[in-house]
């Protein structure tokens, strides 16, 4: 009797693989949408203006694409000086699949995502797919005179008031250095395909945080009136400008981590020599870590506010304007460039394909499977899926992948999607098995 309650048992597991296995198919017919994580829109497809003095505008367009493009998936930020890379570039036209013009002087250009793939792939290069964390950014702005702003989704706001184009009493200087700002952050995020994202400063916000918690990068209310966003990383920024220059410091919290970068200048040093609590220690860091900044500029390219040279070499009165801004944007755009570094490091996978066996628990319904094969087939990182089996018992769905690069990344993308979550005690690297929980799923 209890060998025929085994058999029954056994079939009903077989008849649930048929079943599941069935449904693959059937949900390749009905294209479920994938749960996925942040993706980042048209990736492999750039607009870029080459210089209007070049001979052939077409090549150009498809050289300065190229060279974007590789930075984007690569990290290397200036691919040309890397033999492999280079020669990508100089081959450039046979990975075009569509070019044109947009407008006078603008170029689309839309490359091949497989073959730069592969290409990149058989060099031993990273390669970073468009599936990418989003960042939310909360950033502070001290212009001077105890003029503090705050960049909002649609403009600027300032304690206890938002607004989509200023905030009342607020320096016209101030509103015009805040659009510049984030024009540079947008700018560098689209350059290295960064998602991004401003809070709203409604309501809610203005509520749970001031610009003193994001001046003083107080990761703990900050984090709270992030979670409505779902972002995946959070980073803290504070700018100033004063009559010695720019200080810029970022802080990422990101995966339980807080790191800092940056962090130079006259704000800096006051707040060293304050009784004002220091809520984060910044990080050891290397020389070749240190953000660009005014102090690091030979004598005569520091500019204070207002043109104000401090340097040796006076400046051109013409250009004093424009140098100032450089030099201020110049450490703004080191954040964006530092975040997408490390991003690259956590994402971007390396070689060819290797098997590995996931394991996903809670998955008892056709909607659990549905949710776990739609979200695993939109990975880049995976090729190919198989089902191996189905154990009734606690819902447990055995998969063979074929995944791209180091397991651990595998582990950073899997908990990009908040769908799958990895249990790390009961996963292997020492044969590839990942096991997971389906988040929401369906137990009996």
């Amino acid at each position: 009797m209890r060998s025929t309650r085994k058999d029954a048992e056994r079939l009903g597991r077989k008849a649930l693989v048929a079943v599941f296995a069935a449904a693959a198919a059937l949900l390749g017919v009905l294209a479920v949408a994938p749960a996925r994580a942040v993706v980042f829109p048209d990736l492999y497809s750039l607009t870029v203006t080459p210089d209007a003095g070049s001979r052939d505008m077409r090549s150009a367009a498809i050289d300065l694409a190229m060279r974007r493009l590789l930075t984007r998936i690569t990290g290397v930020r200036d691919p040309g000086t890397d033999p492999d890379l280079a020669r990508l570039i100089a081959d450039a036209s046979s990975y075009v699949s569509f070019d044109g013009m947009v407008d006078r002087g603008r170029f689309r250009v839309e490359f091949y995502s497989n073959r730069i793939d592969q290409a990149l792939e058989s060099l031993g290069k990273p390669v970073w797919g468009p599936e990418r964390p989003l960042t939310l950014l909360w950033i502070a702005i001290d212009a001077g005179g105890g003029e503090r702003v705050l960049l909002s989704d649609a403009g600027i706001g300032a304690d206890a008031l938002g607004d989509t184009a200023g905030v009342v009493g607020v320096r016209p200087e101030t509103v015009e250095l805040a659009a510049a700002i984030r024009e540079e952050i947008q700018r560098v995020a689209d350059e290295r395909g960064l998602p991004i994202r401003f809070p709203l400063l409604d309501l809610e916000d203005l509520t749970s945080v001031t610009a003193a918690d994001i001046w003083g990068t107080f990761v703990e209310p900050i984090e709270a009136a992030s979670a409505r966003y779902g972002a995946d990383a959070i980073l803290i920024g504070r700018i100033s400008t004063d009559p010695f220059g720019t200080s810029v410091r970022w802080t990422l919290v990101d995966r339980g981590e807080v790191t800092t970068y940056g962090g130079s200048g006259f704000a800096d040093l006051l707040d060293s020599v304050t009784d004002e609590p220091r809520p984060l220690a910044d990080e050891p860091r290397s020389v070749a870590d240190e953000p660009r900044s005014l102090a690091d500029e030979p004598a005569g390219q520091i500019t204070g506010v207002g043109g104000q040279s401090l340097g040796a070499d006076q400046p051109d009165p013409v250009d004093d304007g424009l140098n100032v801004l450089a030099d201020m944007l110049a450490p703004v755009a080191d954040g964006l460039h530092w975040v997408a570094d490390r991003f690259v490091q956590a994402y971007g996978f390396v070689g060819g394909a290797r098997t590995v066996r996931l394991v996903v628990r809670d998955v008892s319904t056709l909607d659990d499977y549905g949710r776990v094969l739609s979200y695993l087939e939109g990975l880049s990182a995976l090729q190919t899926i198989d089902v191996e089996g189905y154990e009734d018992d606690g819902g447990l769905l055995r998969l063979r992948a074929s995944a791209r690069g180091d397991l651990a990344v595998l582990e950073q993308m899997l908990g990009l999607g908040r769908v799958l979550r990895l249990d790390e005690q009961a996963s292997s690297s020492v044969d590839n098995t990942l096991v997971l929980t389906l988040v929401g799923g369906s137990r009996r």
